[in-house]
């Protein structure tokens, strides 16, 4: 009978033990279900390039809106069209953006008889191709809000400056 206890104890232990191990590695995914990968959308370079020239394919100029500093607007590439002003020159400066949203920061500058105006209507420099891309560091920036999707809906513009 002694034999039979002791038996018992081992069987006991040892199913105290294994439940103990089970329980160890299954409670975290009971508490802490994996998290769905979101997929990546981020945008790279050549991505903002290619959508600022999407953007800009139709206009020698740049496009500008009549909006005041921190303002914006909402727009599609159907408003875009009437937009286009021949003496202003833009660049991409700079872009960002998440899973929802790609945003383009576009320097701007108008030309008017030679020299070069932010959208303030404050002179910049005298208009000069090969001080140009400096010159446009010092111009208005209107960000543009796209959609990150396929094919990067155009939503809204802001003027940041």
């Amino acid at each position: 009978m002694k034999k039979n206890k002791y038996n018992r104890k081992k069987v006991l232990i040892f199913l105290a033990i294994l439940i103990s191990i089970l329980l160890i590695f299954f409670l975290p995914f009971l508490f802490f279900p994996e998290e769905k990968q979101i997929e990546d959308k981020t945008v790279k370079y050549a991505d903002a390039t290619a959508i600022y020239q999407k953007l800009y394919n139709k206009c020698q100029g740049a496009y500008v809106w009549n909006i005041q500093k921190y303002q914006s607007t909402a727009i599609n590439y159907e408003d875009i069209k009437s937009n286009c002003k021949n003496n202003y020159v833009s660049r991409l400066y700079a872009f960002t953006s998440n899973n929802e949203e790609v945003l383009l920061d576009i320097k701007i500058l108008e030309v008017d008889n030679g020299k070069l105006y932010d959208l303030d209507k404050t002179y910049v420099a005298d208009y000069n191709i090969n001080t140009l891309n400096d010159d446009l560091e010092k111009g208005s920036i209107y960000r543009y809000s796209f959609k990150n999707d396929k094919n990067y809906t155009l939503n809204y513009v802001e003027r940041t400056s």
